[in-house]
């Protein structure tokens, strides 16, 4: 008994380490073929060359194959690589345990091609002009790259011309690659539009000015044009208190433009009164807002403000009067002064009544501080008279 329980336990044995062993190879089989038909994954290549500008793919199956699960599972690292310049740069897959690099070269092979406007091209006389200012634009993939005017052989970026007239220009595009091209171009050298009229503003908050009050432009070919004025005044605060500049832009019919500033300061009233008494504002030129007397004609910094009032005061100056049938005569007269404005009383008496009219020259006295005007011109009077006629002489 014991000895047939003894056999069929050593079967059981053998059984079992038949079917682990089977079950190992199977297991060993099936692994084998799963990394090797299923899981196993391979680069597609090893360099790759980009034409600048070309956006490199991110598609993992552009870089490995096998199975699409296991595909998959990779992950592309493209940190190494710049897009933005040309050169050679490393992209690397990560699969598992494994890791595949691939060479990438970015290169620029391809010119930059210059757009040309349609009709003729106008350039201002006198003023400097760059290749953007002749040209539609340049198309290249580069941002990055320059242009330039040629002249012998010699690039410029800016050029400019002294008469009018037409000219010949060539241009060159060149991108960071060392790509060229190049072309010529006609343009036309013309005077551009002039402006008149333009003056400062001084005004108190709140104001509401006409930027284009006595503002006028002017062409060669055009004529006038005081409509096509433009007034930006985006930096202009009119509620607040401050200096601002006041731009103005023309453009005449074949594009040429001008620009033209101005000035305007908001101010309190008496800030701008007081500018006004300094003679640093002129109503007759510009254009005064909130002043309470734009017509104040002040005092000059320089000016002796006692000699002044002195000199206000009335001074007795010799003068000549013509008598008829005789040689003149003195006469006395007297002689006072505003800021601006001299003026001499002479008594025209009756005994002169056969005189009909003559010149009468006023000569200031060596004690006369009028002596500090220019020489009074002759004047003409006539008859009859009054007591003390007066003669006004303007500084």
């Amino acid at each position: 008994m014991s000895m047939e329980v003894k056999r069929t336990g050593r079967k059981h044995a053998e059984w079992k380490i038949a079917v682990i062993v089977t079950s190992g190879l199977l297991l060993a089989v099936g692994i084998f073929l799963f990394y090797f038909k299923v899981y196993q994954v391979a680069p597609v290549f090893s360099e790759a060359t980009y034409e600048y500008g070309t956006r490199i793919s991110r598609e993992i199956t552009d870089y490995i194959s096998g199975t699409e699960w296991s595909v998959n599972l990779g992950e592309l690292d493209l940190s190494g690589v710049n897009e933005g310049r040309t050169g050679t740069y490393e992209a690397v897959v990560r699969h598992g345990g494994s890791q595949f690099a691939y060479t990438i070269t970015i290169q620029d092979t391809v010119a930059p091609e210059i757009r040309w406007k349609e009709g003729p091209v106008y350039l201002a006389v006198d003023t400097a002009c760059r290749v953007e200012d002749v040209v539609e634009g340049v198309m290249d993939v580069d941002t990055q790259g320059q242009t330039f005017f040629l002249r012998e052989g010699v690039t410029l970026e800016e050029i400019s011309f002294d008469r009018t007239g037409e000219y010949d220009l060539e241009i060159l595009a060149r991108d960071r690659a060392g790509n060229e091209s190049w072309g010529r171009v006609r343009v036309i050298v013309d005077t551009p539009p002039v402006f008149a009229g333009l003056h400062d503003f001084y005004m108190v908050p709140g104001s509401e000015p006409d930027y284009l009050e006595n503002v006028e432009a002017w062409d060669r070919r055009d004529g006038d044009l005081t409509e096509c004025i433009e007034v930006d005044d985006d930096l202009v605060n009119a509620e607040k208190e401050g200096v601002y500049t006041l731009r103005y832009l023309v453009s005449d019919l074949c594009g040429l433009e001008s620009v033209g500033e101005a000035q305007v300061t908001v101010a309190s009233p008496e800030e701008i009164q007081s500018m006004i008494g300094r003679r640093q504002i002129d109503y007759r030129v510009d254009t005064i807002l909130g002043a309470p007397n734009v017509y104040d004609a002040g005092a000059s910094e320089q000016e002796d403000l006692d000699a002044a009032l002195k000199d206000l005061r009335p001074r007795w100056c010799s003068s000549t009067m013509p008598q008829a049938g005789a040689a003149t005569v003195p006469v006395p007269a007297i002689l006072w002064r505003s800021p601006r404005t001299a003026y001499i009383s002479v008594p025209i008496v009756m005994w002169w009544k056969n005189t009909t009219s003559g010149m009468c020259t006023f000569l200031t006295a060596p004690g006369c501080r009028g002596r500090l005007w220019a020489p009074v011109r002759d004047m003409t009077w006539g008859w009859p008279g009054w007591p003390w006629r007066m003669f006004p002489r303007n500084c």
